[in-house]
């Protein structure tokens, strides 16, 4: 700045005082600096013998115009709202420095910030050349002014010509998957084969063909699953055996007569398109339906779009949708159910927070406000949410038509050919706040259609549903309602209340589709015919941590309905009961209920009616000893039914037992049925044996007098095959398998996927792990464990993360032949350290020259100041290091010999490509 300064004159007028004049010096000296200082410091001096005048003067006059060019001056400059840019806006600036937008530029850059009526104004305005003055626009009531400091524009609308601004604080589902994810094989399968052994005691087991002084057959089930690139094949079949394996529920009937032999399940062909959340499914499949639809077996054709199968995470959770009016620029604590989810700094706006994730039933959003002067508010809505609900736009449905099926004794058949069915059913997120749904079901013998919605209001959530049908007795309908008011605060000031209730009404020639497939199976569930249905309960948790629950039900019998069932009963159904439940020690809790009912079912064995009604008390106990240990008990009177059931595990994945035990009395039949298990899931197989008895009274002898006594002994195991690569392991349980193989490297070393500790399966001198409880459409990751790894061997990431489609198979190789790790010193020519330089290293030539997993690869390399470095992840074979040091690059060779495990030191290293220091 100094040099656009002149010298001041001197004259003979005395500086008035000496404090001023050097108070002036200071800031010469911040401005002109060291220099300027000294030569301040001899004026100084100077001025307290000789009076001067400091008049500064400046080689050019000082103006405030912002143009002076004389000529109009078009140029971008930004504009803002607050600290935000919304972007470059032309703007003119005439000769005598009046201000005018483009105003296409400005209703543009406004497009997020004005609102539609504002921004309507504007293009109201009249412009010149597409140009208004800036004051023109300030009086058309858009706040716009120039900061001719910062040479920007800034707009400060007021809140109401602001858009109404969304914000998602929903802390989204995204599946993490990694980079690096391992491929499913383009061709997989797997067969589970177990095999077992029956013995009969001597009784009748449901109509068996054993002879009445007992009899043991065989048993063998196979299961299996075949994948070709993204087209799938399942089959389930089996050989029974003499003896029924089955034991009929205590509350159905069962009509059919065992016959041994070979029998198929089902067989389909899956096909998914996960992109699209769609499966198709041809053969033997179910269709989805609704809670006024039967769910049916069909032979045919099944087509849905399901979230929830295809991507399941990403499924919509529970969520809300809040206003906020902000005024000045404030902080916002966004608080659901007392969490803080999210703190937001806004401007003055109006706003939509959205995606507000929340728990079924009652929710308390708060949001705390904080302005720029400090004072603060809080603004409370309570909402309420049901887990049924879909994102706005969301759509799922499922379409399936084909000839019913059914399992009789375990073999899949087929009714006749005219009974066709077809089912449809469609869900559409209509808001944020209501699901609607329609459906429709048709056979042969009835058709209905039907449509409803869920709705979540302040006041609770609401369900409303209705239904037609036609059949041969008539024409008939069906409607229901629900209102679920659930974790309020309501008569206790905490937030533990819920209210439920539900009516439905069924008119008496309503009849839904699907009953010759429900009827052909020989198992008869009791069907209550009724015309109308009540049920509610409330609930409430008390402050001596006991929970209390009051409920109520009654269901009127219409015996005018033409019931279909061959087990269908009649007669009025109800019961009110009161139950409290709480925790008596840490380990153990209780419930007691006491209530009035006639809804016992066991009185129904014979088709009888149901009794009058009885006062009635139950008691239960839930026992945890330990975190492997569950026992239950408990009495009911209104059965006159005793039981005691108990479940212990040891140890995890391959490795572990199990064993439960269950038994129950009923007094009321003077009969007793009891049943225990023990089972052992090993490396390659399963082991289970297990005893069931269900006679009259409580003595096991009597089993000759009538009832069932059976023994089973099963064990199971699975041939999977992926990629060339075959592994023997436990059965497949999940919907997509794993084989984890050594590489020839790690050949004869056991290898856990998993740990060793608790492993799901080791790859061992008998072949690979087979990992059968793999998810699909799920990330999952299966780590790795190796006994006895050389030193310096290089697992990579010591996991294989995947996210497997539907019944993949993987073929996972623990190690390669990029497995070692090196380390030495570079050096320059002259044998100084290559200090603190960074590079890479990759294979002579760009490819590894062996192994037979050679591969392109660039290892990063660093050099510490004594210019040591390190590698992982090398194949034997001939290598280069590239490194700078930045100064100039530099290149180094060395070898990987044949054979070399885990660690290999290359010694001191000198540039090749001869740069010297």
């Amino acid at each position: 700045m100094s040099e656009h300064r002149q010298c001041p004159s001197r004259n003979a007028r005395t500086a008035p005082a000496a404090p001023a004049f050097v108070l002036g010096a200071l800031v010469f000296v911040a401005f002109a600096g060291f220099d300027g200082a000294k030569a301040l410091s001899s004026n100084i001096t100077a001025g307290t013998k000789t009076s001067a005048a400091f008049e500064p003067q400046f080689s050019k006059p000082l103006t405030t115009r912002l143009n002076q060019t004389g000529r109009v001056l078009t140029l971008p400059m930004p504009l803002k709202d607050d600290a935000s840019t919304l972007g470059d806006v032309i703007v003119r600036i005439s000769a005598d420095d009046r201000i005018s937008i483009a105003l296409a530029d400005l209703i543009d850059r406004t497009r997020r910030t004005l609102d539609d009526a504002t921004r309507a104004q504007l293009a109201q305005l009249d412009a010149q050349n597409g140009f208004a003055p800036i004051e023109t626009i300030v009086a058309a009531g858009v706040p716009i002014r120039f900061d001719p400091g910062l040479q920007e524009l800034r707009i400060e609308p007021a809140v109401d010509q602001r858009q109404t601004s969304d914000i998602s604080v929903a802390p989204r589902y995204i599946p993490q998957l990694s980079s690096s994810l391992a491929r499913p094989a383009i061709w997989s399968g797997y067969l589970n084969v177990i095999a077992g052994l029956d013995h009969d005691w001597g009784a009748n087991s449901g109509g068996s063909t054993a002879a009445q002084d007992g009899a043991t057959s065989g048993r063998l089930e196979l299961e299996g699953a075949l994948r070709l690139y993204d087209v799938v094949i399942e089959n389930r079949a089996l050989y029974d055996g003499a003896v029924d394996a089955f034991s009929c529920p205590v509350e159905a009937t069962c009509d059919y007569r065992h016959r041994s032999g070979l029998k198929r399940e089902s067989t389909r062909l899956v096909y998914d398109l996960p992109a699209s959340h769609i499966r198709v499914q041809v053969g033997d499949t179910t269709a989805i339906g609704t809670a006024l639809q039967r769910s049916v077996d069909t032979l045919g054709l099944s087509i849905e779009k399901s979230a929830q199968k295809l991507a399941p995470g990403s499924t919509r959770v529970a969520s809300a949708r809040t206003s906020l009016r902000i005024d000045r620029p404030s902080e916002v604590d966004v608080m659901v159910n007392g969490v803080t989810l999210q703190r937001l700094t806004l401007r003055p706006g109006t706003y939509n927070i959205r995606d507000l994730p929340l728990a079924t039933g009652a929710n308390i959003i708060d949001l705390a406000i904080t302005d720029d002067t400090g004072a603060r508010r809080v603004e409370t809505v309570t909402t309420f949410a049901a887990s049924s609900m879909l994102a706005p736009g969301a759509f799922e449905w499922s379409a399936a038509a084909g000839l019913q099926s059914y399992l009789r004794d375990n073999q899949r058949t087929y009714d006749d050919y005219d009974s066709l069915i077809a089912t449809g059913l469609a869900r559409y997120g209509l808001s944020e706040t209501v699901t609607v749904e329609g459906h429709v079901q048709g056979d042969r013998t009835a058709q209905m259609a039907g449509a409803g919605l869920v709705a979540e209001t302040s006041w609770g959530v609401f369900g409303l549903g209705a239904a037609l049908s036609a059949s041969e007795p008539g024409a008939g309908y069906a409607g229901d309602v629900f209102w679920d008011l659930t974790n309020y605060r309501g008569l206790l000031p905490v937030r533990s209340e819920s209210l439920r209730l539900s009516a439905e009404y069924r008119s008496p020639d309503f009849h839904r589709p699907g009953f010759p497939a429900s009827a052909g199976s020989g198992v008869f569930y009791p069907e209550y015919d009724y015309r109308l249905r009540f049920a509610g309960s409330f609930s409430v948790g008390l402050d001596d941590g006991t929970s209390a629950t009051l409920s109520a039900r009654y269901q009127f019998s219409d015996e005018e309905i033409d019931g279909l069932s061959p087990f269908a009963l009649n007669g009025d159904r109800y019961g009110a009961d009161l139950t409290l439940a709480r925790a008596l020690t840490p380990s153990i809790s209780g419930s007691l209920l006491a209530g009035y009912s006639n809804e016992s079912y066991l009185h129904f064995a014979n088709n009888e009616t149901p009794n009058d009604g009885a006062f009635r008390a139950m008691v239960r106990l839930h026992i945890r000893p330990d975190d492997h240990t569950t026992v239950n008990a408990g009495y009911d009177t209104l059965d006159r039914l005793a039981t005691v059931s108990g479940y212990r595990t040891h140890g995890e994945g391959a490795g572990r037992w199990d064993a439960a035990i269950d038994v129950q009395n009923f007094d009321v039949t003077e009969r007793t049925a009891a049943g225990g298990s023990l089972s052992y899931t090993g490396n390659r197989a399963e082991l289970r044996v297990s005893h069931h008895a269900d006679i009259a009274g409580t003595d096991l002898a009597q089993s000759k007098t009538g009832g069932v006594q059976r023994t089973s002994l099963r064990a199971g195991s699975s041939i999977a095959f992926a990629d060339g690569v075959v592994g023997i392991g436990a059965p497949v349980r999940g919907n997509a398998f794993a084989l984890v193989h050594p590489h020839p490297s790690l050949a004869g070393r056991a290898i856990a996927a998993g740990s060793f500790d608790a492993a799901r399966g080791y790859a061992d001198d008998y072949g690979p792990a087979v990992v059968g409880d793999l998810p699909a459409y799920s990330p999952s990751s299966i780590p790795i464990d190796v006994a006895d790894l050389p030193v310096g061997y290089s697992l990579g990431a010591g996991a294989f993360d995947l996210n497997p489609p539907y019944r993949a198979g993987y073929a996972l190789e623990v190690g390669s032949a990029s497995s070692v790790s090196v380390y030495g010193t570079l050096l320059n020519a002259d044998g100084t350290p290559v200090e603190l330089a960074s590079g890479f290293a990759q294979p002579r030539g760009g490819r590894a020259a062996v192994g037979a997993d050679a591969r392109a690869t660039r290892i990063a390399v660093f050099t510490n100041a004594k210019g040591r470095f390190g590698a992982e992840g090398l194949a034997p074979g001939p290598w280069v290091v590239e490194v700078d040091d930045g100064t100039r690059p530099l290149r180094f060779e060395f070898t990987v010999p044949p054979g070399a495990d885990g660690l290999h030191r290359t010694g001191d290293l000198k540039p090749s490509n001869g740069d010297a220091k």
